[in-house]
C-alpha cells in the first residue's frame, strides 16, 4: 500500500516519518499524563493504594473513562499539530508503518489475541488504499471518509471488549495495560479523527478535553460512596497444623520494607489497634512475621494464643518417587481441609525445575529468582489433585503447604467477626493479611 502510494506521489518520507512519530509520542504521553492523574487520584483517594487486591471502587468506570480518554485528547492535539506539516494520508500511512511490526510480533508471541492487530492492520490498509485509488476522483473526500470510518467501527468492535475486559478483570492496578491498549486503538484511527476534525481543528480535541476533566470531576465526587470502608486495622488467625497452635495476628505499626514491595504496600499499619483486635489481642507480643512462617513477608505482628481448630491442614502425599539421571521425579497428591486456596511455597534452593498440573502440559521453569516458586490453587476439590514435580538431584527439598480462607472462624464464648459492612477482601497471606 504503501509502494501504490508513492507511485501515486500521494506519499512522502517526511510524511510517513511524521505519522510514525505522531503514533509513538501519542502512546508516550497517553501514558504519561495518565499515571500523573493516576498519582493525583490516589492521593484524593487513599483506598485504592490500600490494597493492590482492592481494585474496584464503586463508580469507578467513571474514573476510567476519564482516563482512557487521555489518549483520544492527545491523539486529537497531535493530528492537529502534524498537519501542519503533513497531509493525512502521511498520517494514517506512518502509523500503519508501525503497525505491521506489531502485527508480526503479536503473530509470534501472541498467535491468540494477535488479531486485534492483523485485523486492525488489515482494514486501515484496505481504507487507505480506496483514499489512495479514489484521489482524483469526484468526491473523494465522502469516499475515503467512508472507507476509514468502515476502518474505524472495525478496530473499534475488536478492540472495545479487550478494554472493557482489561478494567473488569485487574482494574487500575494494571493502569498502563489498560491506558495503553485504549491508545492503540485510538491512534489506529487517526485518519477518520482527522477526517472529523478537518473542518475546525482545535473544537474535537477542546470538547475530547472537557469530556475527559468531566468524567474525572463527577468521579471524585461519586466514586467510594457505595463501596464498604476499607478495613485498616486488619487481623487473621494463624494455624500450624504440624505443631498445632494457633494464633490471632494483628498489622499494627510499621511498613513492609522488603525488596519484593510494591508501591501499595508502602502503608503505614495503624499504631493503635481497634476494639475487635483488644478483644481478641488482650496480652499482644510483637514478633516477626517469618517466625510463624519462613516464608512470609518481611514485617513484624502482633500475636496472642488462639484455640485450634479442629482440622488436619493441608497434605502433600508423595504416590512416585523416582531419579532419572539428575534429576527426581515426584508424583504427589495435594489435599486441603478448606477448598478455598492453597499454596505450594518452594524456596529457591529446592530447585524446582519442571511441574505438570492437572488438564495441563508439562511446564519447565526457568531458575527462581529471590524468593523461589509460589503455586497457587483456587477451590480445591475435595478428593484432592495430582501433581507432577521435578527436582535437581544435587538439593534437598523442602516445601511449605499454606491454606487460606476468607474471615476468622468462630469459637464458643469468643466474638471474632466483624461489624456488617467493615470488611472487605483480605488479599493474600504474602500481602497483607495472613
Amino acid at each position: 500500500m504503501i509502494i501504490y502510494g508513492f507511485r501515486k506521489r500521494e506519499l512522502t518520507i517526511r510524511g510517513l516519518t511524521i505519522g510514525s512519530l505522531l503514533f509513538l509520542l501519542s502512546l508516550l504521553l497517553s501514558l504519561g499524563i495518565a499515571n500523573l492523574l493516576w498519582l493525583g487520584i490516589q492521593t484524593l483517594h487513599p483506598e485504592y493504594a490500600y490494597s493492590g487486591f482492592r481494585p474496584h471502587l464503586s463508580d469507578d468506570h467513571l474514573y476510567a473513562i476519564g482516563l482512557m480518554a487521555v489518549p483520544l485528547v492527545v491523539t486529537c492535539c497531535g493530528i492537529t499539530l502534524a498537519r501542519q506539516k503533513s497531509k493525512a494520508l502521511d498520517l494514517a500511512a506512518g502509523a500503519l508503518v508501525l503497525w505491521l511490526p506489531v502485527s508480526i510480533a503479536a503473530a509470534i508471541l501472541l498467535p491468540m489475541s494477535s488479531y486485534l492487530a492483523s485485523w486492525g492492520l488489515l482494514g486501515s490498509s484496505l481504507a487507505l488504499w480506496l483514499a489512495l485509488a479514489s484521489r482524483t476522483g469526484k468526491g473523494d473526500r465522502i469516499l475515503s471518509g467512508l472507507g476509514f470510518l468502515a476502518s474505524a467501527i472495525l478496530v473499534t468492535s475488536l478492540w472495545i471488549p479487550v478494554i472493557y475486559l482489561t478494567f473488569l478483570g485487574s482494574g487500575f492496578m494494571q493502569l498502563n495495560l489498560m491506558v495503553g491498549v485504549a491508545a492503540l486503538w485510538i491512534v489506529s484511527m487517526i485518519p477518520i479523527l482527522d477526517w472529523i476534525t478537518a473542518w475546525n481543528r482545535w473544537l474535537f480535541p477542546a470538547v475530547s478535553t472537557l469530556a475527559a476533566f468531566g468524567f474525572l470531576l463527577t468521579g471524585h465526587i461519586l466514586v467510594g460512596r457505595n463501596s464498604p470502608p476499607p478495613l485498616v486495622n486488619s487481623i487473621g488467625y494463624w494455624m500450624d497444623a504440624d505443631r498445632t497452635e494457633a494464633y490471632w495476628l494483628a498489622f499494627t505499626g510499621g511498613y513492609r520494607l522488603d525488596a519484593h514491595t510494591t508501591e501499595r504496600n508502602l502503608v503505614a499499619f495503624p499504631s493503635e489497634m481497634d476494639q475487635r483486635q483488644l478483644r481478641l489481642l488482650p496480652n499482644p507480643v510483637q514478633r516477626p512475621y517469618t517466625e510463624l512462617m519462613p516464608e512470609a513477608p518481611l514485617f513484624s505482628v502482633q500475636t496472642n494464643s488462639a484455640p485450634v481448630l479442629e482440622m488436619d491442614g493441608p497434605r502433600l502425599e508423595v504416590i512416585e518417587a523416582e531419579q532419572v539421571a539428575d534429576l527426581r521425579l515426584v508424583k504427589a497428591r495435594l489435599t486441603t481441609s478448606l477448598q478455598d486456596r492453597i499454596y505450594i511455597l518452594i524456596p529457591e534452593e529446592s530447585a524446582l525445575l519442571a511441574i505438570t498440573v492437572p488438564n495441563n502440559k508439562r511446564t519447565e521453569l526457568p531458575l527462581a529468582d529471590e524468593g523461589g516458586w509460589m503455586l497457587r490453587f483456587d477451590g480445591m476439590p475435595a478428593d484432592g489433585i495430582e501433581l507432577r514435580l521435578e527436582f535437581n538431584i544435587s538439593v534437598p527439598i523442602r516445601l511449605y503447604l499454606v491454606e487460606q480462607s476468607t474471615g476468622l472462624p468462630s469459637f464458643p464464648g469468643l466474638a471474632t467477626q466483624p461489624e456488617p459492612g467493615t470488611m472487605v477482601s483480605p488479599g493474600e497471606y504474602n500481602q497483607c493479611l495472613p
